[in-house]
């Protein structure tokens, strides 16, 4: 409950401000003076869902990855938390759940069933809109300054889209602009699989000098100040502003509004050249799964890949409106054999809901997040079972 301490009115005694409480600005407006670094590891206020995404419903707007991984829960709850084991979620907007809140995710809902049996279980979505597996490849690079136990990797065939430098959308340009410093510390430390897409990003002109590199960064920072404000505007108000008489102030409305089905047909046609055109035939030359095997040998963290689930709607030659089935055939059998290859635990859960689960040809509905949360919880609670504590001596997880 939030309790007025700062305002004092004509007809009553002064109230003391608590340090405390104006320390998520402080600390916000300190990131802006001072501008981030890439290699800096500082927790910062939530800004989205309680910290539990990496950015907002209507879109990413901060991409700095310090920041956006600075202000989400897995910076803080493991050390609040050591006798969990912690589970790092990856993929596209399908893992991230579009049209349905943080709590409605298959990671949220797994999440609320792990408190609620006392299970010392946690998920981390750091699931991030746009298919695109170099996106991704930062994302993974990122997470293991945080120590996760598992990597749970969602993937589709979207995400080997045969693009690079990618020219659309907008924000993931601006994610990868963002991001040079990374990029260019996965061409020092090696990137299997990547190898050609990473070098292909290193010969961008956008924020390669260091004078643009740090006007980006304050630029950047002064988008999380402005977050940031917004987000705590209400609680700066009833701390502030306002006495006990006065009411609280509420936090501005962010209900996701779901999004309704539309129509199941489409041109098949269409999807072939679409298909065609964006990956080609040499989709798999730019291997997700190579690099996922050095992270596992490398890092020691249990790295599992599953097939994400996809509506099966077809029509002609299409298994939906997305994806050519000979392509879904060959991707599935592929991700299969190669995931055998290179020793990385594979489920495939591709076929796991009815076409009525899906808002779309890849993003499951309310209900069918629920789904997901039931066979994952049966999944990953049996093959934890099977594995000791990756580190049990690190002081993070004393008792």
């Amino acid at each position: 409950m939030l309790h007025s301490s700062s305002t004092w009115r004509s007809s009553g005694p002064r109230r003391r401000v608590r340090g405390l409480e104006v320390l998520p600005p402080l600390i916000a407006v300190a990131i802006a003076l001072v501008g981030t670094s890439a290699e800096a590891r500082m927790c910062l206020p939530h800004l989205f869902e309680e910290g539990q995404r990496l950015h907002a419903v209507e879109g990413p707007s901060l991409f700095d990855l310090s920041l956006i991984f600075g202000q989400h829960e897995i910076c803080r709850r493991p050390q609040s938390q050591p006798q969990e084991r912690n589970i790092a979620l990856f993929g596209n907007s399908a893992v991230y759940g579009m049209h349905v809140s943080a709590a409605e995710t298959f990671a949220g809902l797994l999440n609320a069933h792990w408190q609620a049996s006392a299970t010392p279980l946690h998920m981390y979505n750091l699931g991030y809109v746009a298919s695109y597996l170099m996106k991704d490849a930062l994302i993974v690079r990122k997470s293991l300054e945080y120590e996760p136990d598992v990597i749970l990797f969602g993937i589709t065939q979207a995400d080997f889209l045969h693009m690079a430098p990618i020219p659309w959308p907008e924000t993931t340009v601006q994610f990868f602009a963002m991001n040079d410093g990374g990029i260019d510390r996965m061409a020092e430390e090696g990137a299997a699989g990547l190898g050609e897409l990473v070098e292909r990003y290193r010969e961008r002109d956008e924020h390669r000098d260091g004078l643009g590199q740090q006007w980006a960064r304050l630029r950047e920072a002064g988008s999380y100040l402005r977050l940031a404000a917004r987000g705590y505007a209400p609680v700066l108000v009833n701390r502030w502003l306002l006495s006990p008489e006065d009411g609280p102030v509420p936090p501005p409305d962010r209900e996701v509004v779901p999004r309704l089905r539309g129509s199941l047909r489409y041109k098949c046609q269409k999807v072939l050249d679409d298909f065609e055109n964006n990956f080609g035939d040499s989709w798999s030359s730019w291997n997700i799964l190579a690099y996922l095997e050095q992270v596992q040998r490398e890092s020691g963290v249990d790295v599992i890949v599953f097939d994400l689930p996809i509506q099966h709607n077809p029509i002609g030659a299409c298994y939906n409106g997305r994806y050519p089935t000979q392509a879904n055939a060959q991707f599935r059998s592929w991700l299969q054999t190669e995931t055998d290859a290179r020793g990385l635990e594979f489920w495939d859960l591709h076929d796991l809901l009815p076409s009525e689960q899906f808002d779309d040809t890849i993003h499951p509905s309310k209900s069918g997040h629920i789904g997901i949360a039931n066979e994952l919880a049966r999944r990953i609670e049996a093959h934890l079972r099977t594995r000791p504590m990756r580190n049990p001596n690190d002081p993070r997880r004393s008792p």
